[in-house]
């Protein structure tokens, strides 16, 4: 009796989920249709503080930190001296500047959406005075930031298009190192994506980024983070926009590396849901995420690889 009761309050619970994030998807394709990408406002100090500890540890603990892992000890990988190419920086510029404050050669970035003017050049202030840099460095800082807010890009180089043709903003073999922070989960079409990587890309350059799988709502992300493998893909395709999440799973990444010119490719997770919601809620999921391959205990990854020579 108690098993049945139990599988009867799992199938309502798992039933309330499929609907909400119905509801959600609705209302996030008309926001979208209405007002286009959301953009966040910067205000408070304690906001800005926050994002400002947010961005260096992208830096540090994600990008460096993986880098060094992958690439080995005694590898003479570094990112001095290094054109670096940063895929879908967000609302700000703080990742750029401080690999800028750390001796890269240039920094450039491409997004789809262009969210970087809503914030404060407080922030940029707040920003330089946590790094502590040296007086000529910040000085370099304020004078790049500058230029890119004025559209006259040169070591801080933003680009923003709706369909970037990365070929011809930054040429052929001109990248070395390529990073990304939970935005390769919004690219649409990654398969164009990596083609156009392959082309720009130096041979024995790598990739470092951090992809996040869980749905992006942000009340049934706490609940319910699987909510968005609930749905067959020409449902979920009915509520589709411009960097609506893309729902590749692990090893549909691994593979897309593989196929478009990258060796060595390893995907190591960073974090993992509990056994006790995945148990609930993985038999409710649609089929086609029913497989273990799709190993829908990852939350999110960080792939690294190689462009091949």
């Amino acid at each position: 009796m108690s098993r049945m009761i139990r599988r009867i309050s799992s199938f309502v619970k798992n039933s309330a989920f499929f609907l909400s994030g119905i509801v959600f998807m609705f209302f996030y394709k008309v926001k979208y249709l209405l007002f286009g990408y959301g953009v966040t406002r910067v205000s408070s100090l304690e906001e800005m503080e926050r994002i400002i500890e947010y961005d260096i540890s992208i830096v540090d603990e994600y990008w460096i930190s993986s880098l060094a892992k992958y690439a080995g000890s005694g590898s003479g990988i570094s990112i001095e001296g290094r054109v670096i190419l940063e895929i879908g920086p967000g609302y700000d510029l703080g990742t750029g500047l401080y690999l800028l404050s750390k001796d890269i050669a240039k920094y450039n970035a491409v997004d789809v959406n262009n969210l970087i003017h809503s914030v404060p050049f407080e922030f940029y202030e707040r920003f330089m005075k946590r790094i502590n840099a040296d007086p000529d460095k910040s000085a370099l800082l304020e004078y790049q930031l500058k230029r890119t807010m004025s559209g006259r890009n040169d070591r801080l180089n933003y680009v923003c298009s709706a369909n970037p043709d990365m070929v011809n903003i930054f040429g052929r073999k001109s990248i070395d190192l390529v990073f990304s922070h939970f935005s390769l989960e919004h690219v649409n079409d990654l398969h164009k994506m990596l083609s156009q990587l392959d082309q720009v890309v130096r041979p024995g350059g790598v990739l470092v980024s951090r992809i996040d799988f869980l749905t992006h709502f942000r009340w049934l992300r706490n609940l319910d983070p699987l909510n968005m493998y609930r749905y067959g893909a020409g449902f979920y395709g009915l509520f589709s926009y411009s960097g609506m999440p893309n729902r590749k799973r692990p090893f549909e990444f691994v593979e897309l590396f593989e196929e478009n010119g990258w060796d060595d490719v390893q995907m190591t997770p960073s974090s993992l849901l509990d056994d006790k919601y995945l148990n609930e809620s993985v038999p409710y999921l649609h089929s086609s995420f029913s497989n273990e391959r799709n190993q829908m205990q990852i939350a999110s990854a960080v792939i690294c690889a190689t462009k091949s020579r």
